[in-house]
């Protein structure tokens, strides 16, 4: 698998943090996309990465924005940007 330390700096330090230290219940994988989201990576490149189909990151984001009843995707990153860069 892909290495994301080299796209986001603490990568698995902030995912454990986004799994362990939130009451939303993110998966690994929820957490993983939407770290990889707030960095403007694209959903195609996530999915090369993760070596999964465009669909299944959607709807693993799609699920981590429902897990924090907020409207928007936007919203949902700014809540996730504030997590993970205190």
């Amino acid at each position: 698998m892909y290495d994301f330390n080299q796209l986001v700096a603490g990568f698995d330090k902030k995912c454990s943090y986004l799994v362990r230290h939130t009451q939303y219940g993110f998966t690994r994988r929820e957490a993983e996309i939407l770290i990889l989201s707030c960095y403007d990576i694209d959903i195609e490149r996530i999915a090369k990465l993760m070596s999964r189909s465009p669909k299944t990151i959607l709807k693993h984001r799609e699920n981590a924005r429902r897990k924090t009843r907020l409207a928007t995707l936007m919203t949902t990153a700014i809540l996730i940007w504030s997590f993970i860069n205190n």
